[in-house]
């Protein structure tokens, strides 16, 4: 068994914790930016009737996995997810052919755990 010098035992400590240090932030960092997104997903019910938005997953880059129900299968052309402070936002396009072009957007209340709904385009 060889001896190991102060300095190097030294500087493969400090490797050692760095790396895991880096490790503990990176984890940290994932866990905050999914948290946020996290409360979008579910089935987002429309008050007028039997639309649908089901948000399946939610990227920490705020890509989303989405269906939209009427209550048949409408294509989602776009689904993506963003932040400003507490308040999250969900923009939604649609691409069918009853549905050129129309696009959601959602704005999520945590206090009242309910999105508020801008539609644009047609339906």
């Amino acid at each position: 068994m060889t001896a190991i010098s102060a300095d190097l035992r030294l500087r493969m400590t400090t490797v050692v914790l760095t790396v895991g240090i880096l490790a503990a932030v990176g984890l940290l960092l994932a866990g905050a930016a999914d948290a946020g997104f996290e409360k979008l997903k579910g089935r987002w019910g429309r008050p007028d009737g039997g639309y649908v938005l089901e948000i399946r997953a939610v990227d920490s880059r705020g890509a989303i996995d989405a269906a939209y129900l009427n209550p048949r299968p409408i294509n989602v052309g776009r689904a993506e997810a963003t932040t400003n402070g507490s308040t999250l936002k969900v923009v939604v396009e649609l691409r069918a052919p009853n549905y050129p072009g129309s696009t959601y957007t959602l704005t999520y209340d945590p206090k009242g755990d309910q999105a508020r709904v801008k539609r644009e385009g047609t339906e």
